[in-house]
């Protein structure tokens, strides 16, 4: 109850209109119980109130969908298409209610009006982001992001193979890959992050390596330089989590910004 508290998150009111509206009285079940805040879970999600909607898909996924993870990821990039015909004020619809959303899985529809009633919308991306935290973490594959140009689209299967020998380098050979290619007009080459390493090959990273004698621009998140050994916290569990709220606050900040000064 305490996290509920601290994270500012209130469901009272969200709850009697899941009742009234939810086509599965098993989600409303395990929304309500609240036990998945605590649960254990594959890798420990660091952030904040984004985390309780990635862990209660999660929890859908696994105890409803019987483990079909990659279900909800799926529902993602079909809530985009959601998303471009509604135009940018989708997010003020009535979800539970309003038709266009009626394609959606029960189970990611649902985490969907929960986030809307909080007005954490926003932070879908930060949901994403840790539900697949979550989903490479237990069926121990790896995603790879690859941006192609308009020159390189034709070399997508080449640049997957390049990216999969990049893996087996780095010790993840055994690892299954799940590639996802975007096309980008504005970029000259391409570029692609798989598992901690990015790799970019577009004309402005060849044209700065020329001098080094590389061929290409890598960086391995997990290799950079060690810092000097640093004492550990000595900060209360529970200022950790008012700090999760602190950051919510500033993505809130970020959303209003974008929305009302880009």
């Amino acid at each position: 109850m305490l996290m509920r508290r601290a994270l500012g998150l209130s469901r009272r009111a969200f709850s009697t209109s899941l009742i009234r509206l939810a086509p599965d009285a098993k989600l409303v079940k395990i929304y309500q119980d609240g036990d998945f805040e605590s649960a254990q879970y594959p890798v420990e999600l660091v952030g904040g109130t984004h985390t309780s909607f990635a862990k209660l898909l999660y929890t859908f996924a696994d105890s409803i969908e019987g483990k079909k993870y990659e279900l909800y990821v799926n529902e993602f990039e079909k809530l985009e298409g959601i998303k471009k015909k509604l135009g940018p004020f989708w997010g003020e619809a009535d979800i539970l209610k309003d038709e266009a959303f009626s394609s959606l899985n029960p189970g990611f529809r649902f985490v969907l009006a929960w986030m809307a009633s909080e007005g954490k919308i926003d932070a879908l991306t930060y949901v994403k982001a840790s539900y697949l935290e979550l989903v490479d973490e237990i069926t121990g594959q790896v995603r790879a992001n690859i941006t192609v140009g308009p020159k390189s689209k034709d070399k997508v299967e080449t640049i997957k193979s390049e990216a999969s020998q990049v893996l087996s380098k780095s010790g993840g050979a055994q690892k299954k890959i799940v590639f996802t290619v975007t096309e980008d007009a504005s970029v000259d080459g391409y570029y692609f992050e798989v598992g901690t390493i990015y790799v970019d090959k577009t004309a402005s990273a060849t044209k700065s390596s020329e001098g080094t004698g590389k061929k290409e621009v890598a960086y391995d998140w997990t290799a950079l330089p060690q810092l000097p050994g640093l004492k550990k916290s000595s900060t209360p569990d529970f200022l950790l989590k008012i700090l999760g709220g602190k950051v919510d606050e500033l993505q809130e900040a970020d959303a209003v910004e974008r929305k009302f000064y880009a």
